[in-house]
Parts: C-alpha cells; structure tokens; sequence
C-alpha cells in the first residue's frame, strides 16, 4: 500500500471494505500501515466479510482470526456480526460481515 500523508495522523479512519481485498499477508501489512497513520487512542472502524459468507465473497474472517489481526498496535474494543445490505439481495439477507472497532495504542 503506498499511501503518503505526510506527517498528518487521524483520529478516526473509516474502511469500508478495502481489508477484504487484501490476502492474509495483505492485511497483516495493511493493518501495521493504517497504525501509522492514526494517532495514539485514535479510532478505526472496519467493515469485512466473515468466515459465515458465501464462498463467492473475498476474503472471509473468523472472529478468532479478526481478534487476531488486531492484536499489536491495537485495542480491540468490539466486533459485530451483521449482514450487509447489497444492491441484489432482500434487505438483512446479505452476505455476513464483522463491524470492527479497535483504537491504536
């Protein structure tokens, strides 16, 4: 990922699927990046798919291996199951996700 902000560090960072389309190296890479650029007890909150989607969906996530990937860097502070809505599916019938919410430490 080569993303340059300078010196700017955030307080909050909204990813709306893009850990997904990463493989596992991918996230563990993404993941020690996007600490960089959020500040001490700033907050991210990430939407993924989980281990209950659909085979068809990219890359999938148990809870364990979410709880996992937040592990250095980070304070995992909740992780919800949901169902995503999407443009060809009843509302809540949607592929399942996780809604992550982890502060840097």
């Amino acid at each position: 990922m080569q993303v340059d902000f300078g010196d700017t560090l955030f307080r909050t960072v909204i990813d709306v699927g893009l850990m997904h389309t990463f493989n596992r190296d991918g996230v563990k890479h993404y993941l020690t990046r996007l600490r960089g650029f959020v500040e001490l007890g700033g907050k991210v909150f990430v939407m993924c798919f989980s281990d209950s989607a659909p085979d068809n969906y990219q890359q999938q996530y148990s809870e364990v291996e979410v709880r996992g990937m937040f592990g250095f860097g980070w304070n995992l502070i909740d992780i919800v199951r949901v169902r995503f809505d999407i443009r060809d599916s009843d509302a809540g019938s949607g592929p399942a996700g996780w809604i992550i919410e982890a502060v840097a430490v």
